[in-house]
């Protein structure tokens, strides 16, 4: 029984029409809308307070910066707070302009509420796997005689210790006068690890069909209509935070926490055009918002761009660093066009619109290969091979045309 609606879930394909007959659809859009912000912000406010508790607990060890305003702890909070929101107040904003204005007169409605019916549910339902391995290990240490929170604070809390241990060993290397000096170098440098870590997600075949495949299948971009770009990425989050409070102990005499966190929260606000057809005409064309796109790293039409379904543009603008100098340094870099270009996969295959295969069609593939496929070899080049190789039998859970050889 379990099993046979199971199967009729992977199976279930949404079309144009159905679509169309939901007549919810406006009021659900509203209340993703509201939840789904609040989630990332929350996300993005809970790792910086982990690291604002990390960043007090140095300064009780006595490790601070010589002639240092402590901005930290007098101005911080309150900005934060501010910015935060302003942030979740413009991406509100911007969601439902996009969605309740423009989509009625630029967009094909049937296209519109398909994509916003099959794609919203699989990015909140990746943000509640997020939650639901942090529980799960919770869970796990709880079971053994632990506390409950030490295994479900545990990649954030792992990312906090991580930082304790890089500024109690890791030394000073070139100390800069000024924090604005070590924060340009260090979100230089750092925006290399995710220039880096994008480009691979496009060349290891594991990490395309498992984290990244389903965030450039959507045919009409919106900020509720993408999958997260890295939808299994949680235990990717120490490594940031290592390589990034590495970095930048190398270059001051203090973690610069909290100037990221507001660098970092500053550019979400911008964020909310990166996945919004509804807007590129409009963005494309304003200087200041190219200029913002630019400064931040690549966000916007210069994203926007990097889904489009054009073969050339499988590799452009990967978006990391400060005017896109990774980009520039490694030839990927492309102006967009004023005209709105096609997105989604190359040539745009036909697609099974269905959030459950979204989600969990990568992962199954991969299983699936692994299981039918022989051989010690084989089997590390399912995993660690380029993403233009398949193995001898395989089979593809999101294109229509997938095959089983």
């Amino acid at each position: 029984m379990a099993t046979g609606f199971l199967q009729r879930l992977w199976d279930y394909e949404l079309t144009r029409e159905r679509a169309l007959r939901q007549r919810w659809v406006p009021a659900w859009a509203i209340v993703t809308m509201v939840i789904y912000v609040m989630m990332e912000v929350v996300i993005l406010a809970t790792a910086t307070v982990v690291s604002f508790s990390a960043y007090l607990d140095l300064k009780a060890r006595g490790f601070h910066a010589p002639n240092s305003y402590d901005f930290t702890t007098q101005i911080f909070p309150w900005l934060y707070l501010v910015l935060i929101a302003t942030c979740v107040g413009f991406r509100i904003f911007i969601g439902m302009e996009g969605y309740f204005f423009r989509p009625r007169k630029d967009l094909d409605r049937g296209q519109f509420y398909r994509n916003l019916l099959v794609y919203n549910p699989a990015s909140v339902g990746t943000l509640f796997l997020h939650f639901l391995i942090a529980a799960l290990l919770g869970l796990g240490l709880w079971a053994v005689g632990f506390n409950f929170a030490t295994g479900f604070d545990f990649i954030l809390g792992s990312g906090a210790g991580l930082r304790l241990w890089i500024q109690s060993h890791v030394p000073t290397m070139i100390a800069l006068p000024y924090k604005w000096m070590a924060l340009v170098l260090v979100v230089t440098l750092h925006s290399f690890t995710a220039y880096f870590e994008h480009w691979l997600t496009h060349k290891n075949r594991f990490l395309w069909h498992v984290v990244h495949a389903p965030h450039h299948m959507p045919d009409m971009l919106h900020p509720l209509g993408s999958p997260l770009a890295n939808s299994f990425d949680f235990f990717l989050i120490p490594v940031r935070v290592l390589v990034g409070a590495a970095m930048t102990k190398l270059v001051y005499a203090e973690p610069l926490i909290m100037e990221s966190a507001l660098y970092a929260l500053f550019l979400y606000c911008f964020e909310i055009f990166n996945h919004s057809s509804a807007h590129y005409d409009l963005v494309s064309r304003s200087r200041i918002l190219r200029f913002i796109f630019k400064i931040g790293g690549g966000q916007g039409v210069y994203h926007y761009l990097h889904h489009s379904s054009a073969e050339r543009h499988q590799m452009v603008n990967m978006g990391a660093g400060i005017w896109l100098i990774w980009d520039r340094l490694f030839g990927t870099f492309e102006e967009p066009p004023l005209e709105k270009p096609d997105v989604g996969w190359t040539d745009n295959p036909e697609v099974y619109y269905n959030p459950l295969r979204v989600v969990f069609g990568g992962p199954a593939r991969i299983g699936y290969e692994l299981r039918h496929n022989r051989g010690f070899g084989m089997r590390m080049r399912i995993l660690f091979g380029s993403v233009m190789w398949n193995p001898p039998v395989t089979i593809d859970y999101l294109k229509k045309k997938g095959f089983e050889i």
